[in-house]
């Protein structure tokens, strides 16, 4: 996720930047700094280390020329370590240098910068003297806030050695403060980027001090930082669904995601960067770390599949509903409807067909749509859907019940005058293809070749005629059906266009 920079500040008062400070250090201190910094590794179960502990690592060992693992497996054993309490960020590992007949223990521990700046009592200086905080801790609080103030994450370093077999949280002596800058990559930002193009708003929750916050949201483009310590993840969660948002969490760093995780609509976890217990709970569980590029490309097949779904059942409704309301006009006026048991199972059977042929093809070209984003409790059937709708019952409706009830109306040259079988198969064979049509947009847009719509359900026809599913037209009868469905297709087009436009 990020590409990160770090710069050290030693226990007392000094630039930022660092320098070169490692001629200064008495190699005593250098040695608790290594131990300080790498002992994380050594805790079994701990996994990979994390991003920050792992550029810190890497750091040192760039530094000092030295794999610090290695280091520290030859030369220490772990005895026992242990995490701060839930609200405060801190890890303490105690260690014990192997062969050495002294019972001495070494605690270390690393964190938040203010946190392990509370346990500590005393600090060295550049010459390698422990002296008392006193007065001085007011300075090293001044040293955090420039840190943070520049945009980075302070972390503290400190240790404390002792004769009693006991990983010891107060008394300690400050090793060093050191400032982690986070510098994204360029496909997380065109990643942020594309999703705030589509509409998306995105928030970024950090446990890092506002001032830090607002450095790394500047960088990503994003301008909605929230810092958890004045906002609790779950609470902002709630708040937003409460205002009817569909609320996704990318997390899972700590187990302290996870009541974050199991609030959002869709928890979505980064597996080299997280924890198994949030993975187990977490409903999409990204398996590379490297960039966000594979939840833009799930997004856009998500947005795709709703976007199918909704056509799917668009073109059901219209279908079911106008053969429904033919058939009672019909029924009711001439105590019989052109379209038969056997037409609405043929009917119901091309739909099928083809509605399961939309709901498999994909597009050529995805993208993310910048249209606006449904809420959470909005009909999956939009405003433009039912108007799509309504226009498209009526016309269907309207001008093949004229065709049955106003025998003069309509007249088709050729058949003279129209024959009750003529007329209920252009009714029928109208009616089919108004309902194939409704289904060209989304196989087109998938560059699939639509004269399967044609070869499907007229095949059949030919097949079942001993159904008599279809009358023998004229060529001129056939043109008026596709006239008929053409000025169809040309009502959901509009209506399409329209949204899109919206």
């Amino acid at each position: 996720m990020y590409q990160e920079g770090s710069c050290f500040q030693r226990g007392r008062l000094a630039d930022i930047s660092g320098g070169n400070f490692s001629s200064k250090m008495s190699q005593s201190e250098l040695e608790l700094l290594k131990q300080g910094v790498g002992a994380p590794i050594l805790v079994p179960g701990n996994g990979s280390p994390s991003n920050t502990n792992g550029l810190i690592i890497s750091w040192v060992e760039n530094k000092w020329n030295i794999d610090i693992e290695s280091y520290l497996k030859e030369r220490f054993e772990l005895v026992s370590h242990r995490k701060l309490s839930f609200n405060k960020e801190g890890r303490g590992v105690l260690l014990r240098r192997k062969g050495n007949g002294e019972n001495i223990w070494v605690s270390h521990w690393k964190g938040g910068a203010n946190t392990i700046l509370d346990m500590c009592s005393h600090y060295y200086d550049w010459e390698g003297q422990i002296h008392e905080i006193e007065n001085q801790k007011s300075e090293f609080e001044q040293v955090i806030k420039k840190i943070e103030d520049n945009g980075m994450r302070a972390i503290t370093f400190a240790y404390k050695q002792t004769e009693v077999k006991k990983l010891v949280e107060d008394g300690l002596c400050l090793l060093a403060i050191v400032g982690v800058k986070y510098h994204c990559h360029e496909g997380m930002k065109s990643s942020v980027k594309a999703l705030k193009n589509a509409g998306r708003s995105i928030k970024l929750v950090s446990k890092d001090k506002q001032s830090t916050m607002r450095a790394m949201a500047g960088e990503l483009g994003i301008s909605c930082p929230v810092s958890t310590e004045t906002e609790h993840p779950v609470s902002m969660l709630k708040s937003l669904k409460q205002k009817d948002n569909v609320v996704a969490f990318i997390g899972g760093w700590t187990t302290r995601d996870a009541p974050v995780l199991q609030e959002a609509d869709v928890g979505i976890n980064i597996t080299t960067w997280s924890t198994e217990v949030t993975r187990e709970i977490s409903d999409i569980v990204l398996t590379s770390g490297s960039s966000f590029s594979s939840l833009i490309t799930i997004l856009e097949s998500s947005d795709q599949e709703y976007r199918k779904i909704q056509k799917f059942i668009q073109i059901q409704i219209i279908s079911n509903m106008s053969a429904l309301l033919i058939t009672a006009v019909e029924t009711e006026r001439l105590g019989e409807s052109s379209l038969t048991i056997f037409h609405v199972l043929y009917l119901n059977l091309v739909l099928a067909f083809l509605g399961g042929l939309i709901l498999v093809v994909n597009p050529q070209h995805k993208e993310l749509r910048s249209n606006r984003i449904g809420k959470r409790k909005e009909s999956i059937i939009t405003m433009l859907m039912r108007i799509n709708i309504l226009l498209q019952v009526s016309y269907q409706v309207i001008i093949f019940l004229v065709f049955h009830l106003d025998r003069e109306a309509l007249h088709v040259p050729g058949v003279n005058p129209m024959n009750q079988d003529v007329r209920k198969a252009m009714i029928f064979n109208g009616f089919l293809l108004c309902q194939v049509f409704n289904h060209f947009h989304p196989l087109l847009d998938s560059g699939k070749n639509v004269i399967w719509l044609f070869l499907v359900p007229f095949t059949g026809l030919h097949v079942l005629g001993f159904i008599e599913l279809c009358f023998k037209l004229t060529w001129m009868q056939w043109a008026s059906c596709f006239l008929i469905a053409v000025l169809s297709w040309g009502i959901d087009s509009a209506t399409i266009n329209l949204s899109q436009s919206s």
